[in-house]
């Protein structure tokens, strides 16, 4: 339905008489009031109106109220088809007896009700009760101005809470203790929490849906769980990741935490995905799970022997695609390690000597998989493994942090590994608490090595790469990958 502004006419029929409407003329007069302002402020004033006149109408019924009521019944059993002139007669008894009654006692109501009803006449009196039919205009007109699609969500003291674009709250689910993002972020700095809540539409009916996953650091059954929830709050799907897995000759128990997720169309297919990294209570092993986002299914899993506290989706090569990207350490090697996979192939095992090697499942098909050495400062770092602090792609490059932890808890001393598009490491810098404490134990007589150009390029040499059957000092690219992805659409 084209119009440069709503008749008055068709606001009456699309509050009083909806169904003398069709479907497509009250989306066209929907779509209207979303763009136009001037007859979104109109319809504004009436909406106000119209809930004055609920709010009025709510109220307990005084004696006088009831012999209105009992009036307009009375009409009401007399109402037959007839023809027009009745109908404007009934309008005028209608319009006295309101006045009669209630005008006394809401006189501005009453008036603005009177004038409404002398310039538009209510055809809907021959089946509803004014009072009525106001009413159900009211609850028909609400949600035409509330946007009730999810556009970001919050985890905030304990709730989960989801607005719509314009900042209004929608609605709000108590999932639990340490659902708080800023809390998280506090007490565990050294991780990133940033992605354990996702508002996406995954089932392409252009209503976004909520996508979450909860922690918890005690025997809550929650703490392995991912949960999708609709528009309107309720659950789509619920996920609970179980697994006995054994490594080597150890076996470990069902007792995993999700609190990594990633969520997106990383195939370019339409389809939603989920990656989410199940870490064990020991922090060792840990799996990297794909899950269809539309109806919470697993599809595959790839485990890692050792700790994963990263993932992220970066298009590593620029083709244009992203690539699963997870950075950690492997327990086997005691050294951490950047993994680079394709988003089609989430399946196998890392590498790892056997007994750190997961029993029973075939070795995995990683792009890339990269050792970082450990530099001298490990002679004073109270783990016997560094780790990857943190990773990020830059304009023309990826930058790994690697860290050694150093006297305290957290207390983490970096090295930059920069790596180009084929994961070639460029160069290694350092950071200054390094240098300053590098510079310390130089003096103190217990490091014996110098920092200079030599120091740093003999650390980019030692960088590994796992070709497919053993780990190499110069890039390459997993032999089995490129196998696999010659056959991959």
């Amino acid at each position: 339905m084209a119009m440069k502004h709503i008749e008055d006419k068709i606001l009456e029929k699309l509050f009083i008489c909806p169904d003398d409407l069709n479907e497509q003329e009250k989306s066209a007069i929907k779509l209207h009031l979303e763009e136009c302002a001037l007859c979104r402020e109109h319809a504004e004033m009436l909406k106000g109106f119209y809930v004055d006149l609920e709010a009025n109408i709510s109220t307990s019924p005084t004696e006088r109220d009831k012999a209105f009521a009992d009036k307009i019944l009375t009409r009401q059993r007399h109402l037959l088809p007839e023809k027009k002139p009745a109908l404007h007669e009934r309008i005028d008894n209608a319009l006295s007896t309101f006045v009669e009654i209630i005008e006394p006692y809401h006189r501005p109501l009453a008036q603005r009700f009177i004038s409404y009803i002398k310039t538009h006449p209510i055809r809907v009196v021959s089946g509803l009760s004014i009072a009525a039919a106001l009413v159900f205009a009211t609850l028909l007109f609400q949600p035409m101005f509330k946007d009730t699609n999810p556009s970001y969500a919050r985890a905030k003291d304990e709730f989960l809470v989801v607005y719509n674009k314009n900042g209004e709250e929608l609605w709000r689910k108590h999932i639990g203790i340490y659902f708080d993002l800023e809390k998280l972020r506090n007490e565990r700095f050294y991780q990133e929490f940033e992605n354990i809540v996702t508002v996406i539409d995954v089932d392409g009916d252009n209503k976004n849906e909520v996508i979450i996953t909860a922690r918890e650091y005690d025997n809550s059954s929650d703490k392995k769980t991912i949960s999708c929830y609709l528009s309107n709050g309720s659950q789509k799907w619920k996920f609970d990741f179980h697994a006995n897995a054994t490594f080597g000759q150890e076996t470990f128990t069902d007792n995993y935490s999700i609190d990594k997720i990633l969520v997106g169309d990383f195939e370019n297919n339409g389809q939603i995905q989920i990656f989410a990294i199940a870490i064990h209570q020991e922090f060792y092993p840990c799996a990297v799970i794909k899950i269809d986002a539309n109806n919470g299914k697993q599809l595959s899993e790839y485990w890692h022997s050792g700790s994963l506290y990263f993932i992220h989706a970066i298009d590593v090569d620029k083709d244009g695609k992203d690539e699963i990207v997870c950075g950690g350490e492997n327990n086997g090697y005691n050294l951490a390690t950047i993994i680079v996979l394709d988003p089609q192939k989430i399946d196998g095992k890392s590498p790892a000597p056997l007994t750190y090697s997961k029993i029973g499942t075939s070795i995995g098909q990683e792009k890339y998989y990269i050792l970082y050495p450990r530099n001298d400062l490990q002679t004073v770092a109270i783990h016997k493994r560094n780790r990857i602090q943190l990773f990020s792609m830059r304009e023309n490059y990826l930058e790994v942090h690697v860290a050694e932890e150093i006297g305290s808890p957290y207390h983490l001393i970096l090295l930059y590994y920069f790596h180009d598009s084929t994961m070639v490491c460029t160069k290694v810098t350092d950071t200054d608490p390094f240098v300053q404490l590098h510079h310390k134990l130089e003096k103190q007589g217990i490091l014996k090595t110098k920092l200079n150009d030599e120091y740093y390029e003999n650390l980019r040499k030692k960088v590994q790469y796992w070709d497919g059957e053993k780990f190499v000092n110069y890039p390459t690219m997993n032999k089995k990958y490129v196998a696999v992805a010659m056959r991959l659409p």
